[in-house]
């Protein structure tokens, strides 16, 4: 129904809707309600006729978003993967889950992690995380509100109150860490990437079989990540990530 709109014909009525995607006018009439309902769809001020709403357009925005993220992001993931030896992600949030958007793989003989376009919970995942930690406090308020916390491993958060302390530690810190969350045996860090708005929009993340990489090897890719977040950000236009970072860790971690 919404490709039944063009730059011909911008606004449609019922009639021309129906006539153009061969369903009934009674059909058409429930759907363009439903699509009206939720923005995807606008009544044309002064006729009864209808035209593409607000939602369409954030939903294409979000697609024009995910293609300028990897064309930034995965040169720069490829050399964190080519350092570390292990693959590096990008994700992006969608609801209570961490989406995988591009993956690198690392040059090394194991390799452990997501595929693109697969999915995890987002309190299992580092990546998750990252972004989990700097939503604005009304979005985090609303996760905790549904938030399913059923653990996928003997390691995963299962408790609300544990997972805020968590996101608080994100926060201060500046990056996530996955310890077996998801997968178990399979260790992870993410730091967050910040549009040219501050919003947390994406975040990196390298994988790693833990029995191969030990804690105290864990703060030097902590720091390769954040370095490599940082400079994402800053391709994607904010001029000041540090100070953005330092006033969502404040904004957000009193509500949180």
């Amino acid at each position: 129904m919404l490709r039944a709109f063009d730059d011909v014909q911008p606004e449609l009525g019922i009639t021309e809707i129906a006539r153009k995607v061969g369903l009934s006018k009674s059909i058409v009439m429930r759907l363009v309600a439903t699509l009206r309902d939720e923005d995807f769809l606008q009544r044309s001020p002064g006729s009864h006729k209808y035209r593409i709403g607000l939602a369409a357009f954030e939903i294409g925005n979000l697609y024009y978003l995910s293609v300028s993220l990897r064309r930034v992001a995965e040169p720069l993931l490829l050399e964190l993967a080519e350092q570390f030896g292990h693959s590096a992600y990008l994700g992006t949030l969608s609801g209570d889950r961490a989406i995988y958007v591009s993956v690198m793989e690392g040059p090394g003989p194991i390799r452990v992690g997501p595929r693109i376009g697969s999915s995890a919970p987002a309190h299992t995942t580092a990546a998750g995380k990252a972004l989990l930690a700097y939503q604005g406090a009304e979005e985090m308020e609303r996760y905790f509100a549904t938030a399913d916390l059923t653990p996928e491993t003997p390691h995963s958060i299962t408790s609300k109150a544990a997972l805020r302390e968590e996101l608080g530690a994100v926060r201060a810190q500046g990056f996530a860490v996955n310890r077996g969350e998801h997968l178990n045996g399979v260790g992870s860090i993410g730091s967050p990437i910040f549009d040219r708005h501050g919003a947390a929009v994406a975040s990196i993340s390298v994988s790693f079989p833990m029995y191969l990489v030990p804690e105290d090897r864990w703060p030097g890719i902590a720091a390769a990540v954040g370095q490599t977040a940082k400079e994402i950000s800053r391709r994607l236009g904010t001029g000041h990530t540090d100070t953005i970072r330092e006033a969502k860790r404040h904004g957000t971690a009193s509500n949180a």
